[in-house]
């Protein structure tokens, strides 16, 4: 890989401080009630919880790295593949913000509106990818936070900020991953899915539905909770670790072995990806959280050892200190979202 190739992915670094300042402005725009139901609902989370969260960065990272390429390919080829729209599924949605830090301003867009301003964003102020074609319908379900999601994007909708068709869903992620496959299947779309679980075993999404999924034209961006399953493997049910990795693995096993098994022997193996990429998610001196796995189709694969090796070198090494100096720095000429979308 040559320098070329990483210096094509520096934008991120360069244009990443736009999801924090449009958070920012989301927050200004949101009715007082609404506010406030999204910061009790942050207050709600224990201090573990609490702490993953600063993880969210890197995790997100991930996500706002590969969106453009997404698009970029999967409209490429969206005639080829019979795609009649390409959609946005985020299945664990959360509220739409999310909480990084001590200060109550520290709060950034979460994946549900990375999913609909950034996009927009990189395809008016990032060169490589002007006049990116967009996500054309957009799925979000939590079966929790659902509710201030839907407050947040209709009165985004109202203020003339997110015109975009869009379903808020409150279902268990079972009965999510069975709707979700069958809507796609019978409206012939093409999908990037994003799961982003919490840490207990039995919240994962299970093989059997996510296979239903995966018969879909989808890439997967998939939260694997790495070091969450790998502490329960000893005592969990072995019906559970089945239904949520596809195998049974040995009791003592690394972590990086693990998420390996579950690359190869379940996405690829099982669910049928033609890759399996996995980020992982950690902050220098601290113990790994998870990893980010990428499952993807053939199409598009070549963007994808580049993406993985900049990431590599340049942001899972970073300390905590320097992804917030990234993500909360202010940046002269990035534009707020109240200018952006005017």
């Amino acid at each position: 890989m040559g320098n070329n190739g990483l210096r094509s992915f520096k934008w991120l670094d360069e244009r990443i401080g736009f999801l924090y300042h449009a958070a920012k402005d989301v927050l200004n725009v949101l009715d007082k009630g609404v506010k406030e139901r999204l910061f009790k609902s942050f207050s709600e989370e224990g201090a573990e919880e609490r702490k993953l969260r600063l993880w969210s960065l890197k995790k997100l990272f991930v996500l706002a790295g590969y969106i453009p390429m997404y698009l970029r390919i999967i409209h490429k080829y969206a005639s080829k593949l019979g795609c009649s729209k390409i959609v946005y599924v985020d299945l664990y949605s959360g509220p739409g913000l999310a909480y990084i830090g001590p200060e109550r301003d520290d709060v950034i867009l979460g994946s549900p509106l990375i999913s609909v301003f950034w996009p927009k964003y990189v395809s008016e102020n990032v060169k490589q990818y002007r006049g990116l074609k967009l996500f054309d319908e957009y799925f979000f379900n939590d079966l929790y936070r659902g509710a201030i999601l839907e407050q947040i994007l209709d009165e985004l909708k109202k203020k003339g900020l997110a015109n975009i068709a869009y379903e808020v869903h409150k279902l268990h992620i079972d009965y999510a991953l069975i709707y979700v496959a069958k809507k796609m299947e019978n409206e012939g779309s093409c999908g990037l899915v994003f799961l982003d679980p919490p840490g207990k075993l039995d919240a994962q999404p299970k093989i059997p539905y996510l296979d239903k999924l995966s018969k879909n034209k989808v890439d997967l961006l998939h939260v694997f909770q790495t070091t969450s399953i790998a502490r329960a493997l000893k005592v969990a049910d072995k019906s559970l670790l089945r239904a949520v990795l596809g195998f049974i693995p040995p009791s003592e096993i690394s972590v990086e072995e693990l998420a390996y098994m579950f690359a190869q022997n379940t996405l690829i193996g099982k669910l049928g990806f033609g890759y399996g990429v996995m980020f992982p998610i950690a902050y220098k001196g601290e113990r790994l959280a998870y990893h980010v796995m990428l499952a993807i189709k053939k199409y598009g694969a070549p963007w994808i050892k580049p993406f993985k090796e900049w990431y590599e070198r340049h942001v899972f090494e970073r300390s905590i200190e320097e992804m917030r100096a990234i993500w909360f720095k202010h940046v002269k000429g990035i534009p707020t979202l109240l200018e952006f979308m005017s």
